[in-house]
């Protein structure tokens, strides 16, 4: 899996600050209901939840999440269309997620663009910290140590 490496960094880097944030790594969480239809489904390689919005402590494993996330994390796999990303990140956004970070690991490209519904994307160079202090107070990791 390509994508696992910088999806654990990212968790890991996460986890080490004292923060009123948990995050979870491969989670999946309830995108929308139907009585007619199956229940649609969405998971990401890392997302992160205020306490705000999923009180802390533990949940079932067993059970989708019925709480979107704040901020979420895609990985680039080198398969993968832009078109079907894109789609995401927008479907992410419709729901109330406020944020989605894209890193792209490819290594003439290597970075990360930040996604929000109310503003234009703001890209992150491997050298250049990833901040994003409005939904990860506290959270800087510079874009580049999720590869090494």
């Amino acid at each position: 899996m390509p994508n696992a490496q910088p999806a654990r960094s990212v968790a890991a880097a996460f986890q080490s600050e004292d923060t009123d944030f948990t995050s979870s790594q491969l989670c999946s969480w309830v995108l929308s209901k139907s009585e007619n239809e199956p229940d649609t489904l969405r998971g990401a390689d890392v997302a992160f939840y205020s306490y705000k919005r999923l009180p802390s402590g533990p949940f079932s494993r067993d059970e989708y999440l019925a709480v979107v996330p704040e901020f979420i994390v895609e990985v680039l796999s080198p398969w993968v269309r832009w078109s079907r990303v894109f789609a995401k990140v927008t479907e992410y956004l419709n729901v109330g997620v406020t944020a989605v970070c894209v890193l792209d690991p490819n290594p003439a490209s290597a970075g990360a663009t930040v996604y929000r519904d109310d503003r234009s994307p703001e890209t992150f160079a491997a050298d250049a910290e990833l901040v994003v202090p409005d939904v990860l107070p506290g959270f800087r990791v510079r874009v580049g140590e999720f590869w090494e």
